[in-house]
């Protein structure tokens, strides 16, 4: 019986894996027939693929962040490439990298299990009262 399910696991798990790599494939090849426009539906640029975003990475990463705190249309200023950006957009992309700048990787999951720590503490302690 166990190898039974066993085998009828696998199999489906093969035809899983299959339809999944064929869902790939189409939709790399439409990717491929449709690429993204250079500007979105609002007339702004695509800020993903833009060189741009590895000079305001950089940027951040060397200080930027701290110079320009609370100024990021001073920063906008100093490079051509930041300038083809809505100064609001460029504002919006500046507050974010500097956000994950500062964030560290996994600090959500440090935060929950403090919080589930905190947690069983506080229930151990109302079962002690009891």
């Amino acid at each position: 019986n166990f190898v039974t399910n066993f085998r009828n696991l696998k199999g489906s798990i093969k035809a899983e894996v299959e339809a999944i790599s064929f869902d790939d494939e189409a939709v790399k090849k439409e990717q491929a027939a449709f690429p993204l426009s250079e500007v979105d539906s609002r007339g702004n640029k695509r800020y993903h693929n833009h060189p741009a975003r590895q000079l305001l990475i950089e940027d951040i990463k060397n200080g930027a962040g701290k110079t320009y705190f609370n100024c990021p249309r001073d920063l906008r200023n100093t490079r051509s490439e930041y300038l083809e950006f809505n100064p609001k957009y460029f504002r919006k992309q500046f507050n974010r990298q500097k956000q994950r700048e500062i964030e560290e990787v996994g600090w959500q999951h440090r935060r929950n299990v403090k919080g589930a720590k905190k947690n069983l503490a506080r229930l151990e302690k109302l079962e002690n009262v009891e």
